[in-house]
């Protein structure tokens, strides 16, 4: 059994607080909620107030439905490189999202 890694909490912390300064009604979209990282990415936006949206397969969906991310996106959903903001504000019913991290 591995040793659970505290640099996966830091990494979205310091993603999500120190970078991207998520707070009370920031809409945050994260991608691979079902991971690591993004498992805790989504606590510490919804335990910041942020309105999150959290797009998951049918195989990781009641994982990902354990955190309550504010909306889950359709398993069927492709994040396209191309024209990314345009759909991410659609995802998120926000005009002014701005993408946060790497």
């Amino acid at each position: 059994m591995e040793t659970p890694r505290g640099d996966v909490g830091l990494t979205a912390w310091q993603a999500l607080v120190d970078t991207a300064r998520v707070g009370n009604g920031t809409r945050v979209l994260i991608t691979g909620a079902a991971g690591g990282i993004g498992h805790l990415a989504v606590q510490i936006a919804k335990a910041r107030g942020a309105y999150v949206t959290a797009p998951a397969s049918a195989a990781d969906l009641d994982f990902v439905r354990c955190w309550a991310p504010t909306k889950r996106l359709p398993t069927t959903a492709r994040i396209p490189r191309q024209g990314f903001g345009t759909r991410m504000s659609s995802w998120t019913s926000s005009a002014a999202t701005t993408p946060a991290g790497p």
